[in-house]
């Protein structure tokens, strides 16, 4: 696994800003002008030196944090001082605010003073005065402080993890547990916080890169350009919300609702979703409005392409563009006496199509516009109905599952059928059941088996009937991603891992 080095607050650039420091997570400290309750998010501590082992706690955690976080001081009135604290201790006072006026309970000192005085620590700007939270975690080693409600790093699973899987976490953060995480490109993460915040992370850091305010449906995700502006788009059955992800500052959201009724398939597999409804009738996003245009009978639609719907008619794919002109466009060696069963665009360039024999099924991958034939993939299953799930896209949409088959469009063999693994232990074969696709593995259950499979490699490894499948992987396969409870608080965590062999447990097949 390769290492990657965490920073402290020495590594922090003599020009450190605290008001650069990402506003998630924030860190909640009481106590100050109040020694009979201190407490770290939530977490009582007790005695003397309770404030200063709460500092450290703050410390600890800016140290996993690459440095620095963001913490929330309340005094005993409930007033909150926004700050930073580092990993060295020192204190920055992000409050705009100015002194109140002198209490008489505080004889002319103010809660502020107080809050921060108490502390032992501020500094203002790049103002250093670190080392005094540093000596006092090693001079209280009696006893140890609870850990912050925010895992972060240490964080042990509470469940059983793919052999070679770590189960103590490189960082972790509580989520809401009814949303699920989605790998986004880059090595992002997209979710949303236990306190209902929509973010995108660092997945191999966990820091936050954006934020951005919570509306409607979160179960279809992608990322899309609009308007030349990067965007992420959440899809319902009749709506979609987007957010700009050009703006770091908490953007609202948009939201374009299909006026025309619900959607019997929304199909997400390009760019610009499409809203399949009644009648040969489609809506799409086109541009930054909704269109609505009519398919040809007896063409089916498979997607968008450059601004106008794709439909699929024999032996031809055709353009609709939003004002209803259609234009109708050669594919090239489509099997002859098929019966057309489903098509899909995936990504920015390449149709997918769906073709029915007697007994058997063939896929046939094209690049558009051309048309041309990339790959044919034939003796396939027959779809068990016309109407089909949507392609399942790894996290950079380079890498699709269909039907039973990873499509790899710029690889060779682009097309390999998942629908014939072999059985653990048996003389059988069964398809793969596909929880998760990361950018080069596959998660999932073959006969309940949990399954990896490795795409580079094209070589399966499976685990005991109590591993829990991961959501997925880093690009580099250093850390796993797994979702799990503990109590009534489930977190996503980043697991180390090495690549997985027969030796730890999995059988190679």
């Amino acid at each position: 696994m390769r290492k990657r080095r965490r920073s402290t607050s020495e590594d922090l650039p003599g020009s450190f800003d605290p008001s650069k420091v990402p506003p998630y997570p924030v860190l909640t400290l009481t106590g100050a002008d109040d020694p009979d309750n201190v407490s770290v998010d939530g977490e009582p501590l007790q005695g003397e030196d309770a404030f200063d082992r709460a500092l450290a706690l703050c410390a600890q955690r800016a140290g996993e944090l690459g440095g620095a976080v963001r913490v929330r001081g309340i005094d005993a009135e409930g007033a909150v001082w926004p700050m930073v604290v580092t990993s060295s201790g020192e204190l920055h006072d992000l409050s705009d605010r100015l002194e109140p006026a002198p209490t008489p309970e505080h004889s002319g000192i103010s809660r502020r003073s107080i809050l921060i005085g108490a502390a032992g620590l501020l500094t203002v700007g790049a103002a250093a005065v670190g080392g005094v939270v540093g000596y006092r975690i090693i001079s209280t080693p009696e006893e140890t402080p609870p850990p912050p409600l925010f895992p972060g790093k240490g964080a042990n699973l509470p469940v059983v993890p793919p052999a070679g899987v770590g189960a103590v976490a490189e960082w972790a953060v509580v989520i809401d547990p009814d949303t699920q995480p989605v790998l986004l490109t880059d090595q992002r993460i997209l979710l949303v916080t236990s306190r209902g915040d929509l973010v995108i992370i660092d997945g191999l850091t966990g820091q936050m890169q954006w934020s951005g305010n919570p509306n409607g449906s979160l179960v279809t995700v992608n990322e899309t350009v609009i308007d030349g502006t990067p965007v992420l788009a959440s899809y319902t059955d009749d709506a979609v919300t987007l957010w700009p992800l050009n703006d770091p500052n908490t953007p609202s959201a948009q939201t374009l609702t299909v006026k025309q009724g619900r959607a019997e398939t929304v199909v997400t597999s390009a760019p610009a979703p499409l809203w399949v409804l009644e009648s040969q009738t489609v809506s799409y996003l086109a541009g930054n409005e909704l269109a609505l245009v009519e398919v040809p009978v007896p063409a089916i639609p498979a997607g968008t392409y450059e601004g106008a719907v794709v439909a699929i008619e024999g032996g031809a794919w055709i353009s609709i563009s939003s004002n209803n002109s259609a234009t109708k466009n050669p594919l090239e060696s489509t099997p002859a006496s098929a019966e057309l069963l489903a098509a899909r665009v995936l990504g920015r360039g390449h149709l997918a199509v769906m073709w029915g024999l007697p007994e058997s099924a063939v896929m046939t991958l094209h690049q558009l516009p051309e048309g041309r034939l990339v790959e044919q993939l034939e003796d396939l299953d027959l779809p068990r109905s016309r109407s089909n799930a949507e392609p399942h896209p790894s996290p950079d949409r380079s890498t699709w599952i269909w039907q039973n088959v990873l499509i790899q469009p710029d690889h060779q063999p682009a097309l390999t059928s998942l629908a014939r693994m072999a059985i653990p232990d048996e003389k059988d074969e069964a398809p793969l059941a596909v929880e998760s696709i990361s950018d080069g593995v596959v998660w999932g259950e073959v006969e309940r088996t949990p399954t990896r499979y490795d795409i580079a490699t094209a070589t399966s490894t499976t685990y005991d009937e109590d591993t829990e499948l991961p959501l997925g992987e880093s690009r580099d396969g250093s850390l796993v991603y797994m979702i799990a409870s503990r109590l009534e608080q489930t977190s996503l965590y980043a697991l180390p891992a090495t690549p997985p062999a027969p030796s730890d447990g999995g059988t190679d097949s």
